[in-house]
């Protein structure tokens, strides 16, 4: 979408504006354009640009908790993950507003989740053979992001008050109530005013959740920057996995250094995850051992050797029924996990896909 300034000012005249309005209207368009974001002047704009009708997507702005299907789903190492996904409607709003927007705004270099290009192999390629390695894990990451933050971003984007209290609205929910009484006694405390003002926090399973998550943390990325500069480390975020790396222990900030710069940013810090991995131990970065080059973990590759391994000596419907599993996931499932181990070691990887393609999988 473009604006035409010719045109706007016409209009305006043939509305009899002030000249000082077309001024001062013509400086906030200007100001979106220049940086590459789209001319926004209200909700009622918006709808317009949106091909959608003005009250509806009021409604939903109005009574967004009406418009997301919750689950829970099972973590890998135990717990669940409560998502929120938006209803068709909603979600090509938020879809518009990501494509059109978010976009446009860029995070720090040292983010490499949820970014084209970037992902945990160039996130973990940062750390190789550092001596040192500190990985951090922030709290509840998209919970303590809030509508009070996104609101923020929007205003620093460009756009006027009343449009980024609207834009923030539309691409968060309050917390769900069973989701607030399964948190720990802890974790309630600390999200209590979020939950008993009905605050919005950034759903898990929007599409504009991961950019939004990463440009709110701009801040946070510039001070660990500079920290990790003092110190002499490298740092990198991967999503809410913080990592400083370094071939001295001195190099590695402190345990006050990195909370004095996350409460500043009115962050979480998960300390059952907190891990200083020293020299002559085993380096890991965001799953991926660092020691000597990038890897995967032994134990995941051994694990996947040995499911190829009885597929074909056993055939796959043998296996299948001793361990459980349906016969169609399964096969995508061993097929992802090679392909997985293809992106970080592509030797290893390959010879394995030959194996997988051996096998004599049932039509």
């Amino acid at each position: 979408m473009s604006f035409d300034r010719k045109l706007f000012i016409e209009e305006c005249k043939n509305q009899e504006k002030s000249e000082q309005y077309i001024v001062n209207t013509l400086k906030y368009a200007d100001n979106l354009v220049n940086r590459g974001f789209p001319v926004l002047f209200s909700l009622k704009h918006m709808a317009y640009e949106l091909g959608i009708n003005y009250e509806d997507l009021k409604t939903i702005e109005d009574h967004r908790e009406n418009y997301y299907k919750h689950f829970h789903i099972k973590k890998k190492k135990g717990g669940l993950r409560h998502l929120s996904v938006p209803f068709t409607n909603l979600k090509l709003i938020q879809s518009w507003i990501y494509h059109n927007i978010l976009l446009h705004h860029h995070p720090t270099s040292s983010a490499y989740g949820y970014i084209k290009n970037r992902s945990i192999k160039e996130n973990a390629d940062q750390h190789v053979a550092k001596r040192f390695i500190l990985n951090v894990d922030l709290l509840k990451f998209f919970e303590t992001i809030t509508e009070h933050k996104v609101f923020k971003l929007f205003v620093e984007i460009g756009y006027t008050k009343t449009l980024s209290w609207s834009l923030s609205k539309l691409v968060t929910v309050p917390i769900k109530e069973d989701y607030y009484l399964q948190l720990s006694h802890i974790e309630q405390k600390l999200f209590n005013k979020t939950f008993e003002q009905e605050y919005g926090v950034l759903p898990q399973g929007a599409p504009t959740s991961p950019s939004i998550s990463n440009l709110v943390l701009r801040n946070l990325d510039g001070k660990m920057v500079e920290l990790a500069e003092l110190k002499g480390s490298t740092y990198t975020r991967y999503a809410d996995d913080i990592t400083f790396s370094g071939n001295d222990i001195k190099n590695i900030p402190t345990k006050t250094e990195i909370m004095r710069v996350v409460m500043s940013e009115n962050l979480l810090i998960n300390w059952n995850k907190w891990t200083l991995r020293k020299k002559g131990m085993r380096q890991k970065v965001t799953g991926l051992n660092t020691t000597h080059g990038l890897s995967v973990p032994k134990s995941y590759r051994k694990d996947v050797k040995r499911h190829i391994h009885f597929c074909l000596k056993y055939w796959p419907e043998s296996h299948q029924k001793k361990i459980g599993v349906d016969k169609q996931f399964y096969r995508y499932w061993l097929l992802g996990r090679i392909h997985y181990i293809r992106f970080i070691s592509p030797e290893i990887g390959n010879k394995m896909l030959k194996d997988f393609n051996n096998i004599q999988w049932p039509l």
